[in-house]
């Protein structure tokens, strides 16, 4: 998942390796990455040829390191990104990072991602259910049960409307 938020920022332009670092937070609202991540990650990532370096211009006139993602780079972002299995399906931050870099994906890639998700919410939902029918839930533990359960459904709901949007 590293490499593919690496490489989801670089897909704006040249960035040296301390803003990579502190544009990590933002993309998964965490913290940053340390720099004990985030050089050996652009280490292997340029020794991969999926990206490059090369001397900039910083903001005080230093010279800076900048890394940019080359073409071979941008097809393994999209690759890695059509490789949405089961598993990815069952982790919303990968889910949610795919939806948000749909317009690299075609349209199948597309449909498929949406339809693992949603065979993951049901599933979800039947598991549920079933702790539902199994006992009485009330108080907090019912608060939280629901909360979990109106989540999954609205999920769903957005599910939909992203299956018309790819339609259209």
């Amino acid at each position: 998942m590293n490499d593919l938020i690496i490489l989801t920022l670089l897909l704006e332009g040249p960035k040296h390796g301390y803003r990579l670092k502190q544009e990590t937070a933002m993309f998964g609202a965490k913290q940053q990455f340390h720099n004990n991540t985030i050089y050996p990650l652009l280490s292997r990532l340029l020794q991969e040829k999926l990206i490059s370096q090369r001397e900039g211009e910083g903001e005080r006139g230093q010279t800076r390191l900048l890394y940019e993602l080359t073409p071979n780079g941008r097809q393994h972002l999209v690759k890695t990104l059509a490789e949405f299995t089961e598993t990815d399906a069952d982790n919303e931050g990968a889910f949610r990072m795919r939806v948000g870099l749909f317009d690299l994906l075609d349209v199948a890639t597309r449909r498929r991602i949406l339809d693992l998700r949603e065979r993951c919410l049901v599933s979800r939902l039947k598991r549920l259910e079933a702790i539902g029918n199994s006992r009485t839930i009330s108080g907090w533990p019912a608060e939280s049960f629901n909360f979990v359960v109106s989540s999954i459904e609205r999920e769903r709901e957005w599910i939909v409307k992203m299956f018309a949007q790819i339609e259209s």
